[in-house]
Protein backbone atom coordinates (compact mmCIF):
# COMPACT_ATOMS: atom_id res chain seq x y z
CA UNK A 1 0.00 0.00 0.00
CA UNK A 2 1.54 3.42 -0.89
CA UNK A 3 1.99 6.52 1.38
CA UNK A 4 -1.24 7.38 -0.57
CA UNK A 5 -3.56 4.42 -0.16
CA UNK A 6 -3.59 5.41 3.46
CA UNK A 7 -3.85 8.03 5.69
CA UNK A 8 -3.54 8.42 9.64
CA UNK A 9 -6.47 10.51 11.19
CA UNK A 10 -9.34 11.10 8.76
CA UNK A 11 -10.08 10.99 5.06
CA UNK A 12 -9.78 14.81 4.17
CA UNK A 13 -6.32 14.22 1.99
CA UNK A 14 -8.65 11.35 -0.32
CA UNK A 15 -7.89 13.46 -3.83
CA UNK A 16 -5.91 11.54 -7.10
CA UNK A 17 -3.14 14.66 -6.41
CA UNK A 18 -2.15 15.21 -2.77
CA UNK A 19 -0.99 18.36 -1.24
CA UNK A 20 2.36 16.63 -0.93
CA UNK A 21 2.91 15.33 -4.45
CA UNK A 22 2.20 19.12 -5.88
CA UNK A 23 4.48 20.41 -3.18
CA UNK A 24 7.13 18.04 -4.70
CA UNK A 25 6.40 18.52 -8.49
CA UNK A 26 6.35 21.88 -7.81
CA UNK A 27 9.34 22.64 -5.47
CA UNK A 28 7.93 24.37 -2.51
CA UNK A 29 9.78 25.05 -0.10
CA UNK A 30 8.98 23.90 3.52
CA UNK A 31 7.49 27.46 4.62
CA UNK A 32 5.61 27.24 1.11
CA UNK A 33 4.36 24.14 1.82
CA UNK A 34 3.62 24.69 5.29
CA UNK A 35 1.34 27.85 4.07
CA UNK A 36 -0.22 26.28 1.51
CA UNK A 37 -0.85 23.14 3.45
CA UNK A 38 -2.82 25.03 5.96
CA UNK A 39 -4.66 27.30 3.36
CA UNK A 40 -5.87 24.57 1.48
CA UNK A 41 -7.00 22.42 4.26
CA UNK A 42 -9.31 24.80 6.74
CA UNK A 43 -12.81 24.12 5.56
CA UNK A 44 -11.38 20.57 6.11
CA UNK A 45 -10.20 20.73 9.52
CA UNK A 46 -9.25 23.37 12.29
CA UNK A 47 -11.38 26.59 10.40
CA UNK A 48 -9.68 30.20 11.06
CA UNK A 49 -6.73 28.85 13.45
CA UNK A 50 -5.49 27.09 10.10
CA UNK A 51 -6.03 30.40 8.29
CA UNK A 52 -3.81 31.86 10.50
CA UNK A 53 -1.53 29.55 10.79
CA UNK A 54 -1.03 29.63 7.13
CA UNK A 55 -0.42 33.59 7.63
CA UNK A 56 1.93 33.22 10.66
CA UNK A 57 4.54 30.50 8.20
CA UNK A 58 3.60 32.62 5.34
CA UNK A 59 5.36 35.80 7.87
CA UNK A 60 8.52 33.53 8.21
CA UNK A 61 8.57 32.82 4.38
CA UNK A 62 8.68 36.62 3.97
CA UNK A 63 11.37 37.67 6.52
CA UNK A 64 13.43 34.60 5.29
CA UNK A 65 12.89 35.81 1.50
CA UNK A 66 13.94 39.14 2.12
CA UNK A 67 16.98 38.21 3.77
CA UNK A 68 17.90 36.35 1.15
CA UNK A 69 18.23 33.22 2.80
CA UNK A 70 15.20 31.58 0.35
CA UNK A 71 16.16 30.25 -3.15
CA UNK A 72 14.03 27.76 -5.10
CA UNK A 73 13.94 26.15 -8.20
CA UNK A 74 10.67 25.70 -9.96
CA UNK A 75 9.42 23.55 -13.22
CA UNK A 76 8.63 25.51 -15.63
CA UNK A 77 6.42 27.70 -15.95
CA UNK A 78 4.04 26.24 -17.94
CA UNK A 79 5.02 23.16 -16.36
CA UNK A 80 3.73 24.67 -12.65
CA UNK A 81 0.57 26.39 -14.52
CA UNK A 82 -0.37 22.69 -15.46
CA UNK A 83 0.46 21.48 -11.76
CA UNK A 84 -1.68 24.29 -9.82
CA UNK A 85 -4.65 23.15 -12.19
CA UNK A 86 -4.85 20.01 -11.42
CA UNK A 87 -4.26 20.15 -7.83
CA UNK A 88 -7.25 22.42 -7.62
CA UNK A 89 -9.28 20.40 -9.89
CA UNK A 90 -8.65 17.29 -7.54
CA UNK A 91 -8.98 19.19 -4.62
CA UNK A 92 -11.67 21.49 -5.09
CA UNK A 93 -9.86 24.50 -4.04
CA UNK A 94 -12.04 28.07 -3.92
CA UNK A 95 -10.51 30.45 -5.72
CA UNK A 96 -8.98 32.46 -3.11
CA UNK A 97 -7.04 29.91 -2.02
CA UNK A 98 -5.80 29.49 -5.72
CA UNK A 99 -4.96 32.89 -5.98
CA UNK A 100 -2.75 32.43 -3.03
CA UNK A 101 -1.31 29.31 -4.00
CA UNK A 102 -0.71 30.96 -6.99
CA UNK A 103 1.24 33.83 -6.18
CA UNK A 104 3.03 31.05 -3.62
CA UNK A 105 4.23 29.16 -6.55
CA UNK A 106 5.04 31.98 -9.05
CA UNK A 107 7.34 34.14 -7.22
CA UNK A 108 10.68 32.90 -8.62
CA UNK A 109 9.58 33.84 -11.90
CA UNK A 110 9.65 37.50 -11.11
CA UNK A 111 12.22 39.39 -12.23
CA UNK A 112 14.11 40.57 -9.09
CA UNK A 113 14.01 39.67 -5.27
CA UNK A 114 11.61 43.09 -4.97
CA UNK A 115 9.65 41.81 -7.57
CA UNK A 116 9.42 38.16 -5.78
CA UNK A 117 8.68 39.82 -2.55
CA UNK A 118 5.60 42.11 -3.97
CA UNK A 119 4.05 38.90 -5.35
CA UNK A 120 4.17 37.34 -1.58
CA UNK A 121 3.32 40.29 -0.36
CA UNK A 122 0.04 39.99 -2.53
CA UNK A 123 -0.20 36.58 -1.48
CA UNK A 124 -0.09 37.72 2.76
CA UNK A 125 -2.80 40.76 1.97
CA UNK A 126 -5.30 37.44 0.63
CA UNK A 127 -4.45 35.85 3.13
CA UNK A 128 -5.35 38.56 5.86
CA UNK A 129 -8.29 38.32 4.00
CA UNK A 130 -9.20 34.84 3.95
CA UNK A 131 -9.01 35.03 7.65
CA UNK A 132 -11.61 37.77 7.60
CA UNK A 133 -13.97 35.69 5.39
CA UNK A 134 -12.98 32.90 7.74
CA UNK A 135 -13.96 34.33 10.80
CA UNK A 136 -17.42 35.29 9.27
CA UNK A 137 -17.79 31.70 7.75
CA UNK A 138 -17.31 29.93 11.40
CA UNK A 139 -19.67 32.93 12.84
CA UNK A 140 -22.55 31.47 10.54
CA UNK A 141 -21.72 27.81 10.86
CA UNK A 142 -22.12 28.41 14.21
CA UNK A 143 -25.34 30.37 14.54
CA UNK A 144 -26.79 27.98 12.28
CA UNK A 145 -25.61 25.33 14.68
CA UNK A 146 -26.55 26.82 18.08
CA UNK A 147 -28.40 30.12 17.09
CA UNK A 148 -25.98 32.06 18.31
CA UNK A 149 -23.12 33.61 17.11
CA UNK A 150 -21.15 31.26 20.44
CA UNK A 151 -21.89 27.83 21.32
CA UNK A 152 -23.45 27.10 24.65
CA UNK A 153 -20.97 26.78 27.63
CA UNK A 154 -21.01 23.05 28.35
CA UNK A 155 -20.58 24.21 32.26
CA UNK A 156 -23.53 26.07 32.13
CA UNK A 157 -21.89 29.16 34.04
CA UNK A 158 -20.89 32.83 33.04
CA UNK A 159 -17.44 32.73 34.01
CA UNK A 160 -14.67 31.23 31.65
CA UNK A 161 -13.12 29.50 34.41
CA UNK A 162 -16.03 27.60 34.88
CA UNK A 163 -17.57 28.84 38.60
CA UNK A 164 -19.71 32.03 39.01
CA UNK A 165 -18.27 35.36 39.64
CA UNK A 166 -20.91 35.65 42.63
CA UNK A 167 -18.46 32.48 44.12
CA UNK A 168 -15.58 34.37 44.29
CA UNK A 169 -17.31 37.20 46.93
Amino acid sequence: MSSNERQVGGAHYRSPFQHWDWVVDTGQTYLEAATTKYITRWRAKEGVQDVQKSGHYLDKFIECLDAGRIQRHAPSEQALLGLNDRFFKANRVPKLEQRICILLTVWPFQEGQQAALKTVHSARELVTQLEEEAVAWEAEWSKKLWGTKQPPDPTGMEHPHGYDEKDDA
